[in-house]
């Protein structure tokens, strides 16, 4: 079985919209959705403080975010059980 690996992704735009930062290739595609999962746990974090913090206004919007980067942390974490079942 070949095992699926990330290919190099610039991303973070700054003046002159010249990427600042990238993902690097020929990392595990399982190892980087793990990592996507950690960052997608303190994106969630981060929205549950936010909603309960902000102004009324505004809880709408913060409850948008947590709930949307929820949603994006289930994926990821199905989609590296996937990988390891395929693996396994």
């Amino acid at each position: 079985m070949t095992h699926s690996l990330t290919t190099h992704h610039p991303f973070g735009p700054c003046e002159g919209d010249l990427p600042i930062l990238a993902v690097r290739g020929g990392m595990p595609l399982q190892e980087a959705l793990t990592q996507a999962c950690e960052y997608l746990k303190s994106v969630s974090a981060g929205a549950a403080e936010l909603v309960e913090n902000s102004l009324p206004h505004l809880r709408a919007l913060a409850r948008n975010v947590e709930h949307v980067s929820e949603i994006a942390r289930a994926l990821v974490e199905a989609s590296v059980a996937g990988l390891a079942a395929d693996a396994a």
